[in-house]
């Protein structure tokens, strides 16, 4: 099982980011969990305070410890333009992490 956490945070001084959503896909030899994010909303970036962040959990069982291979979708609202995003990761997992 490998548990990786995804974080975002908002660097833009003007607009803030709403309605963040995120999905993932694995192969079928694989499972995937995405626990849900801390929040969908982040305020406009202030340089005084520290930035705040959305995080989330994804969980990925990979029994055959292969490669992992995650295909992932992104939307998100930007000055009320909705933001769309996709891609694969393909070699930014451990295949297994192993305990001794």
């Amino acid at each position: 099982v490998i548990a990786s956490v995804l974080t975002i945070t908002n660097t833009n001084t003007s607009n803030a980011i709403n309605n963040f959503h995120f999905q993932a896909a694995v192969p079928k030899n694989m499972r995937i969990k995405l626990q849900n994010p801390s929040t969908s909303d982040l305020p406009v970036y202030n340089p005084i305070l520290p930035p705040q962040a959305i995080t989330q959990i994804l969980i990925v069982s990979n029994p055959n410890k292969e490669p992992v291979r995650l295909n992932y979708k992104l939307s998100y609202y930007l000055s009320g333009e909705q933001i769309n995003e996709s891609g694969e990761i393909d070699n930014g997992f451990p295949s297994s992490i192993d305990l001794i």
